[in-house]
């Protein structure tokens, strides 16, 4: 899990050239930070089989570059798909 345990951290906006996140299965928990639509060159993010509860940051639905979103099995709310246009994305879960 790349050292981030519990949260995911608001200093994440300092991985800059990230392309891909993924913490899956890590009882991660507490929100999405807002930073992490700071990440201009992130084209996939996942977060499955984790406890992260509270919505989607909003400005997530803007990411010209993110191509893969996948928060299955987490306390979300709110609904991706209504806010996306699908045909951008081709992987969506």
């Amino acid at each position: 899990n790349c050292g981030i345990e519990d949260v995911i951290p608001t200093k994440i906006n300092t991985l800059t050239s990230l392309e891909k996140l993924e913490i899956d299965y890590s009882k991660l928990h507490g929100s999405i930070p807002n930073e992490i639509c700071s990440l201009k060159s992130l084209k996939s993010i996942s977060f499955i089989k984790n406890e992260l509860t509270g919505s989607i940051p909003d400005d997530l639905y803007n990411m010209k570059s993110l191509e893969e979103i996948n928060f299955r099995g987490n306390l979300l709310e709110g609904n991706i798909s209504s806010k996306l246009p699908i045909q951008s994305m081709p992987k969506l879960s």
